[in-house]
């Protein structure tokens, strides 16, 4: 690696907060630096330091507003706040691996708000409003807070970060989730480094899951080219045969919900999500097929 690339690939740290090598989970030290190679090629042209951050530093979205009412059916505990493991939470160990070092945006209930506010306030929980110790112990740092009123999905969590969002000067946007907490930050890292590789404006990660009951679908032709999504309650039992037999032939995975998305990508088709299932729920992984089909 010349004397250019190794500034920049020092200069990609500082911004990303690790080590690319040690961080990006692959064993083959020769494959990992080939890959480490090829997303320095893909952004050395922003040679300015401050433009490479708003590129490569997303401004991640961590969606906890769930009432995690399969630890507690009243919802007096939450599972991203009182699971706790020594001296972290559940949202706190999730966080610690996003790659990257802006303030995250945690997206929570109203029963969360509640426990860390002195008065009421808007969607965007001003610093004024806050107990600085409560969220500290319960959030830690680096943190802006906004509410989501109702249970209406991650599209619905998505949409009550939008004023924050609307605040970052990241070029991307990256969507995280709270009760995550045994994830490593390989995972993050590759899906962020993929999606500057192929020069992406919105990349979903996917995984070969074990089963596919209860999931969301990501669909690709046997060519490879990329379908569509559907989530599990909108297949009738065709379907969900048909997702089943995707996956044996290598063509369905199933969805994280880990995404990144070019920002002005995502607030300008926040409105065009439509509700899904019973529980007439916004998804915000139906921004992959709005891009696709608006050719991005």
């Amino acid at each position: 690696m010349n004397e250019d690339y190794t500034s920049l690939r020092k200069t990609v740290e500082t911004i990303l907060c690790c080590d690319l090598v040690k961080t990006i989970g692959i064993d083959d030290k020769a494959e990992a630096e080939g890959l480490i190679e090829r997303f320095l090629h893909a952004i050395a042209d922003r040679t300015d330091e401050d433009v490479l951050a708003r590129w490569i530093d997303p401004q991640w979205v961590i969606l906890a507003g769930g009432k995690g009412t399969r630890i507690d059916p009243s919802s007096r505990l939450n599972k991203n706040l009182d699971v706790w493991f020594g001296e972290q939470n559940t949202l706190q160990l999730s966080r610690r691996y996003l790659p990257g070092s802006r303030p995250h945006i945690i997206v929570i209930n109203p029963q969360m708000a509640a426990r860390i506010t002195k008065t009421k306030t808007g969607v965007v929980i001003p610093e004024s409003a806050l107990d600085p110790a409560v969220v500290e112990r319960l959030f830690g740092a680096n943190v802006i807070l906004c509410v989501q009123p109702q249970p209406d999905g991650t599209g619905g969590a998505l949409r009550a970060a939008l004023p924050a969002i609307a605040e970052a000067d990241a070029e991307f946007i990256g969507v995280a989730f709270g009760d995550e907490p045994f994830l490593n930050q390989s995972i993050f890292l590759q899906t962020l480094i993929s999606h500057f590789i192929a020069g992406a404006d919105i990349t979903l990660c996917g995984k070969l899951p074990e089963t596919v009951v209860d999931k969301g679908g990501l669909f690709f032709d046997r060519d490879g080219a990329f379908i569509g999504t559907k989530e599990w309650y909108d297949m009738n039992d065709a379907k969900k045969e048909e997702m089943w037999r995707r996956l044996e032939r290598g063509e369905a995975y199933t969805n994280t919900g880990i995404t990144l998305i070019r920002r002005d990508a995502a607030v300008t088709r926040m409105d065009r999500l439509q509700p899904h299932g019973s529980q007439s729920e916004l998804h915000h992984v139906d921004l992959i097929r709005y891009c696709y089909e608006d050719g991005l």
